[in-house]
Formats: C-alpha cells, structure tokens, sequence
C-alpha cells in the first residue's frame, strides 16, 4: 500500500534534500528555467459578464416569470396599479440582485 508523502513531521534536512533545494530557495538560474518550462504562477482570469447581461439573468427565475405573468393579468383586467406594483417589485429584486452579483 502507498501511504502519501508528509513533511510536516520530518526534519527540514530531508524535506529540503527530498524537494531538491536549500534553505534560501532556488537559484535565480533555476527559477528562470522553470519560468520557461511552466510560465507564470497566475490562475485564468474569468470573462466578466456585462451588467446588462447579469441583469437580464436575474429575471430567469420561477418566481419572475409567475410575476411577469400577473403583469400581463393585472393589465387585462384593468389592474393597471397592481401591474405598476409588480413590475416596481420584480425591478427591484432585479436590481438588487445585479448589485449582489
């Protein structure tokens, strides 16, 4: 059975003989050839989405388009201050959804 490498209980001598490198680290002619070899120690930077795109994903939800749909009701039945209500209510949640993001 292969038990895994630890270092926190063995002596600094063998960790440093173990990882190939000395106290003060490794040589400036060694970090250049790993630069080459691997690049940058950097992680991806992410495509941020635009606001208006993050805004728009707010409104894809269950709750919304039951909300959207009892704007369309309200106006039918001439509740046309419920359906300002409504969409004064789904705006905000929008908002602050947006902002939260």
């Amino acid at each position: 059975m292969c038990m895994k490498e630890t270092f926190f209980d063995a002596n600094i001598q063998e960790v440093l003989k173990k990882l190939n490198t000395t106290e003060k680290g490794i040589s400036s002619r060694e970090a250049s050839e790993l630069l080459k070899k691997y690049g940058k120690n950097v992680l991806p930077q992410k495509k941020k989405d635009t606001i208006l795109k993050v805004f728009l994903s707010q409104l894809n939800n269950p709750i919304t388009f039951v909300l959207i749909i009892a704007v369309f009701l309200s106006f039918l039945i001439k509740e046309n201050v419920d359906a300002m209500f409504i969409i004064i209510v789904i705006a905000l949640d929008s908002i602050l959804g947006t902002v939260q993001e």
